[in-house]
């Protein structure tokens, strides 16, 4: 499904974001963000979350989760997804959904391989 919705929305997103890595970037900072949210609002103990392309790209140095660890060590509470009042705009919260996140990950080990 990911892998769908990434090339079906490619074209029409095309005018917003013209640079096909810039997209691919977005793309994936997009289902990382719906994937945390998800285990911000359920509190889901066993760490379900909808799956995206981003899982299986964490292999990588450069991948959003070590963006975005970079990004909320350096800005703090300026981090502007918690400025828009994701998580409720507490870090606390992005650190817990994050950690679900990544140990539903390392159980699932298929999918970030």
């Amino acid at each position: 499904m990911t892998e769908y919705l990434f090339a079906a929305l490619r074209e029409p997103l095309r005018k917003h974001v013209s640079i096909d890595t810039d997209y691919e970037a977005s793309f994936n900072r997009f289902e990382y963000f719906v994937a945390l949210t998800v285990l911000d609002m359920t509190h889901d103990q066993d760490g379900w979350f909808p799956p995206g392309r981003f899982a299986y790209l964490l292999r990588y140095q450069d991948n959003i989760v070590n963006q975005c660890r970079a990004e909320v060590s350096r800005l703090g509470v300026s981090w502007p997804p918690l400025q828009a009042g994701l998580f409720g705009g507490s870090i606390e919260r992005f650190n817990a959904a994050e950690a679900t996140l990544l140990d539903y990950l390392e159980r699932q080990r298929w999918l970030v391989v």
